[in-house]
């Protein structure tokens, strides 16, 4: 069993890090271990780090992009006027 320093929620030791928090859990001996305690975020984590891998990914193609449009238009804008 596994909790979080920082919320004391308690989760099954599959896990590694709080799904509330983000902060990395620490084990607990069996004679202290207090009642089970279920996450409140009605998201699986799993998701939600899918989710942003996916948004970080499109906002990087994005901005690939834009900079090699800008720098073709540069280019192209250049080549006409130095001619």
């Amino acid at each position: 069993m596994k909790t979080c320093p920082k919320c004391s929620l308690n989760y099954d030791d599959k896990y590694g890090f709080c799904q509330k928090c983000g902060q990395r859990l620490i084990e607990i001996e069996e004679q202290n271990r207090p009642a089970f305690q279920t996450p409140t975020s009605n998201v699986p984590n799993e998701t939600i780090s899918n989710n942003d891998k996916s948004v970080n990914k499109q906002m990087m193609v994005v901005c690939v992009v834009i900079i090699v449009a800008l720098f073709g238009f540069i280019l192209f804008y250049l080549h006409d006027y130095c001619e």
